[in-house]
């Protein structure tokens, strides 16, 4: 079976781990994404009522706690580019073609310790995290639930977008799906 095919006959969702980087910072993987569920290439990665799936940690829409958020997430990661909130999510979704058909959001309880261990984020760096944490305002910690030993809880996400409207032929015509 030839890959088109093969992606044709399986590929009903896509889910991906959307990697944070300057690329795509700006969306323009959703873009090339969207293109793809539109089959403008030789193939495509959704069937033509696929569904695209993102599972992100997702930053607050109030400025001081997304601050705190991706100050941390920095000093974890120096690759982090950013936790995007829903509203940009949103945002980068619709203008690559997307419409949001469900979102489910809830809390990410982290350890700590295993957190920056993944990374093996660098002492220095592990200590001006704990800083932030300690100096956090009460609104903050009380927010990401900011325990004694730097456990806290974030938010994360599951969205579900689908093509906002696909032109496919059908018997010879052309068929607009919304």
């Amino acid at each position: 079976m030839d890959q088109k095919k093969l992606v044709d006959a399986q590929f009903g969702v896509a889910a991906m781990d959307y990697l944070q980087s300057p690329t795509h910072a700006q969306g323009a993987d959703l873009q090339r994404l969207r293109a793809l569920a539109d089959g403008q290439r030789d193939w495509r990665i959704l069937q033509p009522e696929g569904r695209l799936v993102v599972i992100d940690v997702i930053a607050p829409e109030t400025p001081l706690l997304d601050t705190l958020l991706q100050s941390i997430e920095v000093l974890r990661d120096a690759s982090h580019v950013r936790d995007y909130r829903y509203s940009e999510w949103e945002a980068m979704l619709i203008l690559a073609g997307f419409i949001i058909s469900d979102q489910q959001a809830w809390k990410l309880p982290l350890c700590f310790e295993s957190w920056i261990g993944r990374m093996r984020t660098p002492e220095l760096r592990v200590a001006a995290i704990r800083s932030l944490c300690a100096a956090a305002a009460t609104e903050v910690r009380d927010y990401f639930a900011i325990q004694p030993n730097n456990d806290c809880a974030i938010d994360a996400a599951w969205i579900e977008a689908v093509p906002a409207c696909l032109t496919r032929s059908v018997g010879g015509q052309e068929t607009t799906i919304f």
